[in-house]
């Protein structure tokens, strides 16, 4: 069965016209049924993601209301789709297939950015912080794409290692850059290092040769939060000139996910399934507190722009992929599930891969 089709209702207008004044008075009309009370929600909370829709052996991208727990079909997509937002939440990056493609919501179809990615090794894409540019990394290159009417290539560097393209410098500048050379075995080789944009050309400078485990997985302040190591795990920072500067070792605690939220680090413990124990750690002291604990099963977590809330993929079983959506507030004064709406029929989809939509300009 294909994944259900969830539309918004159509927004109708009324036209009043004043009785002529011969008429005899009209009785005066019922009172109006109260409007259904809405949802209390935090302020700056986010209130919209992209999401992966799955019912029977489809599955689909939408965009849900989290606040309503409502999604509208955006199309398509494979069961491992990645959706990246921009900065300002107009423009939403993804594969289908093998072809990358941005979305603008409501202003038309989705814009081509490049095909031939295998699926096997699909690359990862991160947005300029001005929405104009787009990182793109693909088995053999590095490339820059230009973000019009139509995407443009303006720049690639070959590579022969995998990258993993995290958020830019705050000016789009600069992409701090983990590389491997592919190998899983003894001859496994982690490298940090710095692409920098200049015109039309992507230079390269090595900042660490070796930096085993390498994982970046957030920008605070102006500064990459990267972890280094494999069984001692090292949380250090890096500035846009390369400089490093330790943070903190997470001891005694081998962790697989991170993210990184106001004055402090999520980390996540690999468990059968996907991450199953959340913890929260400041950036210089110890742990400061258990973090999702209520869930029995977690499946993925991602948080929105300024860390201040995650949205929760919590399916029924540990091996399954979808399930509910929660959405909960990192300092933890809320958490509600949010998909599919609570005390909707089992009939309802399952959903994965929640990527919270940053707050546009009009938004609450």
């Amino acid at each position: 069965m294909r994944c259900a089709l969830a539309r918004r209702s159509a927004l109708t207008a009324l036209l009043l016209v004043a009785p002529a004044a011969s008429a005899a008075p009209a009785p005066a009309p019922p009172p109006a049924p109260a409007a259904a009370p809405q949802p209390d929600w935090p302020q700056g909370a986010p209130v919209a993601a992209a999401v992966l829709v799955y019912r029977g052996e489809r599955c689909r991208l939408a965009l849900a209301d989290l606040v309503h727990g409502t999604y509208e079909d955006l199309g398509p997509a494979d069961d491992q789709v990645e959706p990246v937002w921009s900065a300002d939440g107009t423009q939403l990056a993804y594969i289908s297939g093998s072809t990358l493609n941005i979305l603008r919501p409501g202003k038309g179809p989705a814009i081509r950015v490049r095909g031939g990615l295998p699926r096997d090794k699909r690359g990862r894409y991160a947005f300029s912080p001005d929405g104009q540019r787009l990182a793109l990394e693909t088995p053999k290159s590095l490339e820059i794409y230009s973000l019009g009417e139509t995407a443009k290539r303006i720049a690639v560097a070959p590579t022969k290692l995998y990258l993993d393209t995290p958020p830019r410098s705050q000016d789009g500048q600069q992409l701090a850059v983990c590389r491997w050379n592919g190998d899983h075995g003894p001859g496994s080789h982690q490298s940090l290092a710095l692409y920098s944009l200049e015109g039309t050309t992507l230079r390269t400078r090595v900042l660490r040769a070796s930096f085993p485990g390498c994982q970046i997985f957030g920008l605070r302040n102006g500064l990459w939060l990267v972890k280094r190591g494999d069984d001692s795990q090292e949380m250090v920072a890096i500035s846009t000139e390369g400089r490093l500067s330790r943070l903190r070792t997470l001891d005694n605690y081998y962790a697989q996910a991170y993210l990184a939220v106001p004055d402090a680090i999520v980390a996540g413990e690999e468990g059968d399934g996907g991450p199953s124990y959340w913890a929260l750690f400041s950036l210089s002291g110890k742990r400061k507190r258990a973090f999702l604990r209520k869930f029995r099963h977690i499946r993925e977590v991602r948080a929105n722009e300024d860390g201040s809330y995650v949205l929760v993929n919590v399916p029924s079983e540990p091996e399954d992929q979808f399930g509910r959506v929660f959405m909960s507030a990192t300092d933890g004064t809320f958490s509600r599930q949010v998909l599919p709406a609570p005390g909707s029929k089992s009939k309802n989809p399952a959903f994965s891969n929640p990527v919270p939509r940053p707050l546009l300009r009009n938004s609450p």
